[in-house]
Formats: C-alpha cells, sequence, structure tokens
C-alpha cells in the first residue's frame, strides 16, 4: 500500500523537473515491471550488485569518495557525508549521480529534509543526471518529514 503514494510523489518529482522523455519512459516500464515491486531485501541486494559495477566504472579517488559519503550515510553523518562531497569539489573532482545520491541518502536516513533539497538542486544545477533512487531517496525523506509533523 505504501508503494502506490510513493509511485505517485516520484512521478511528480519527474515530471517537475526538466528531463528528457527517454527517463520518463524508463521510469514508466521500470514501475510496469513486476519486478519493480519486489521486497526491499531483494532490492538491496539488486542495489548492491548495481554499485560495484558502478564502482568498478570510477576512478581509484572517485570510488573512495564514494565509499566514504556511504559510510558516513550507513552511520547516520549526513553533515560528514555532505563535507565529503564539498571536499570532492575543492579537489577539482566531479561528483557524480552515485555521489550524489549517497549523499542524499544519508541526509533521508539522518533525517535532514531540508539537506537532501539543497543537494538535489546542486545535482540539478551542475547538470548531473538523476536517477530513480535519487527520487526514491527524496521522496522517502519527505514522507520521514511528514510523518513526524502529524498531530
Amino acid at each position: 500500500m505504501k508503494a502506490i503514494p510513493r509511485l505517485v510523489a516520484c512521478l511528480f518529482l519527474v515530471f517537475l523537473s526538466v528531463e528528457p522523455f527517454s527517463s520518463v519512459q524508463a521510469l514508466q516500464a521500470r514501475f510496469t515491471s513486476s519486478s519493480s515491486f519486489s521486497t526491499r531485501s531483494t532490492r538491496s541486494s539488486r542495489l548492491a550488485s548495481a554499485d560495484s559495477a558502478s564502482l568498478d566504472a570510477l576512478d581509484g579517488q572517485s570510488a573512495q569518495f564514494l565509499k566514504s559519503i556511504k559510510d558516513y550515510g550507513d552511520a547516520r553523518m549526513a553533515r560528514r557525508s555532505i563535507k565529503v562531497l564539498e571536499n570532492m569539489r575543492e579537489k577539482d573532482l566531479k561528483p557524480t549521480e552515485l555521489h550524489y545520491t549517497a549523499t542524499i541518502q544519508a541526509c533521508e536516513k539522518s533525517d535532514r529534509y531540508q539537506q537532501a533539497l539543497e543537494i538535489y538542486g546542486e545535482m540539478k544545477a551542475d547538470g548531473v543526471s538523476r536517477t530513480i533512487d535519487t527520487y526514491v531517496a527524496l521522496v522517502s525523506s519527505a514522507e520521514k518529514v511528514s510523518l513526524t509533523l502529524k498531530p
């Protein structure tokens, strides 16, 4: 039952942003397939295998920065994840969608919705493509905020 509001919110975010039609079509294809509504553990294992494949595509420094961001995110230390992203820029390394998404996920785990939105804005301003995982992290973060604001 929770999948429907998340889907609607995710689609709303996609339509609000200026995305090419191919991304919207890919999003629709993902949600119409039966595997998209898999359990969290299946999704986690799928993301882990995707992460290992994408880590191979990154150079050594970028991969190390990504690992640090994810480690701080797992420890619910969003501020440090954001600091790692800032350090990356200071060293003239361009963050990829993986770095931004991991930072947004760190903010989501730390219940820092406003910071997640700021990172999303930076991601958009830098012209970095957004993925479904980016939108899921944003929607999940917003959902946590809305649950804490209810009386």
